[in-house]
């Protein structure tokens, strides 16, 4: 039998404003962002942290990945 893939449950303000930043992203990326003056001062690290406490948080609520 197919396991199916973890889920998380978000209200739907909030999956409209994570595909808009999304599609924001892409653009920007397409755009050619990554060549801008400021790119390379993105706090990469922040980003993994922030993520990496989001994953802790889920853990936490008992929703081990």
């Amino acid at each position: 039998m197919t396991e199916l893939p973890e889920t998380v449950t978000i209200s739907t303000d909030e999956y409209l404003e994570l595909v808009e930043s999304s599609l924001m992203l892409d653009g920007l990326l397409t755009a050619g962002v990554d060549n801008w003056t400021g790119y390379d001062h993105i706090d990469r690290a922040a980003i993994r942290t922030g993520v990496a406490n989001a994953e802790a948080a889920l853990i936490a609520k008992g929703n081990d990945r």
